[in-house]
């Protein structure tokens, strides 16, 4: 028995998670490992003992969205089970279907931001040059596809810590 509980702790060693990166790190992501501790995560306002503990109340609220039928109606809503968006999603942050909690990042992002320093970042004036060999980028390949690192450093470049960043996937044009 003390063996496999070895295995399975030397396998969870090895397990890789990106991580928010360290502020000041000049980067978006790190990797985990899988050997930090589980500690308490605030989200949205609320506190949560761990990661696993806010995905899944978060996972339960998306359910819950899940079936209202007004939301499925939303332009762009995914073909697919309620379970497999579930489990393409990480929510709040990420959901495979439209969003249902951006208004709350939104509203909180309003009532947190205490900052009166107005804007002034003068234009990025580098050459930004990425490959497309990364292994993040190389898991769904489409020509178009834009390197995530040379979007970091825009935001990284145009954003101070704390800020809200917004992403949306492009949306079909009807001709």
């Amino acid at each position: 028995m003390a063996k496999k509980s070895r295995n399975e702790q030397k396998e969870r060693l090895y397990e890789e998670t990106l991580v928010p990166a360290k502020p000041g790190s000049d980067r978006l992501f790190d990797v985990s490992y899988g050997d930090e501790e589980a500690k308490p995560v605030e989200c949205l306002g609320m506190m949560f003992p761990n990661d696993e503990a806010r995905r899944a109340y978060f996972t339960e609220k998306l359910r819950e969205k899940l079936k209202d039928p007004a939301f499925r109606k939303i332009e762009g809503f995914p073909i697919g089970e309620d379970e497999d968006i579930l489990a393409l999603s990480d929510p709040p942050y990420y959901t495979a279907c439209p969003n249902p909690f951006v208004s709350d990042f939104i509203v909180r992002k309003r009532k947190t931001s205490h900052t009166e320093v107005p804007y002034d970042n003068p234009p990025y004036a580098a050459d930004v040059s990425e490959g497309k060999q990364d292994p993040i980028c190389m898991a769904h390949t489409y020509h178009t596809k834009v390197p995530y690192r040379a979007i970091a450093r825009y935001i990284l470049h145009y954003t101070q810590p704390g800020d809200l960043v917004l992403y949306s996937t492009p949306q079909k044009l009807d001709s």
